[in-house]
């Protein structure tokens, strides 16, 4: 049996990452599947301590998630904004290892804030997107 390329393993998050603003929206409104939602999780290699903090949900919600056959938009439309900050950080980085490097570390650019204890708001979501964005064009 061949072994998964990262690619492969990343199916998910590249399939979030590809979505517009407009899609994105209607994917949100329509709500994911419990499973798409585990499955970004699982792709991006976050605890359920952290995703559930990403989410502004309680771990024991990520659990009833992995059955739910649809997730309410608000947690739907947090988690593929998620999913593109992750996308977009092993795009910038090169690497997950180096994204994960950076996002738990200060950045002097976002006030001496780890990038991951900004996602627990839509803002802060924005301003780390849009970080990986300068990083991305070496305006930093």
């Amino acid at each position: 049996m061949k072994s998964k390329t990262r690619a492969q393993e990343r199916r998910v998050l590249r399939w979030a990452a590809s979505l517009s603003p407009s899609e994105l929206i209607v994917t949100s409104k329509k709500g994911l599947r419990g499973q798409e939602l585990i499955s970004i999780q699982k792709e991006s290699h976050f605890s359920n301590e952290e995703w559930s903090r990403y989410l502004q949900v309680t771990p024991r919600t990520i659990q009833r998630y992995q059955k739910s056959k649809s997730v309410d938009p608000v947690s739907s439309e947090r988690a593929l904004l998620m999913a593109q900050i992750v996308e977009r950080g092993f795009e910038v980085f090169g690497s997950e290892e180096k994204f994960k490097m950076w996002f738990y570390s200060p950045s002097f650019a976002l006030g001496d804030i780890a990038p991951t204890d900004l996602l627990d708001t839509t803002t802060g979501m924005n301003m780390v997107m849009a970080e990986l964005g300068r990083i991305d064009y070496g305006v930093y």
